[in-house]
């Protein structure tokens, strides 16, 4: 079936984000279509939102509207659980971590040209030399990039 164009933007749109084909993105396009005016605009308000507010503590990089994240803020930073990227964080707090964290934006690749300097190894290193910290706690994928990082 050959959508209107502004229905093959929007599908394709939703079909650019990890994990949705192209049924679950015309599902989603048929969900904004159907739904009113408002929600649409609510929708739309809160990705801008989203992008307007969020950027990377400059702590531990990962996820903040603010200077500082939350989890800087109130927990102690003596143990501190790396990670690759701040969505990682979510997984490791279901677990029940309490401690803090450090988020290297990616994970070593030479493959891909990602090498020491481009992720935040210096930023870590730096606050381990810092003191205070007693333990580091390595949670990167078990994949092949994961475990050169961890190395």
């Amino acid at each position: 079936m050959k959508h209107p164009e502004s229905i093959a933007r929007l599908i394709h749109k939703f079909s650019l984000l990890p994990g949705v084909g192209q049924k679950t993105a015309a599902r989603y396009a048929y969900f904004i279509i159907e739904g009113s005016r408002d929600k649409a605009a609510d929708f739309a308000s809160a990705i801008l939102e989203v992008k307007d507010k969020v950027r990377l503590c400059s702590v531990c990089f990962c996820f903040s509207e603010g200077e500082t994240c939350g989890i800087c803020a109130a927990r102690d930073a003596s143990v501190i659980c790396v990670v690759a990227y701040p969505k990682d964080i979510a997984v490791i707090e279901k677990a029940g971590f309490r401690g803090a964290y450090h988020c290297l934006g990616g994970t070593l690749s030479p493959l891909d040209g990602r090498g020491p300097e481009e992720i935040r190894l210096k930023e870590l290193l730096k606050r381990v030399n810092a003191g205070g910290v007693t333990e580091v706690i390595m949670a990167t994928n078990p994949d092949v990039e994961g475990e050169a990082t961890a190395l």
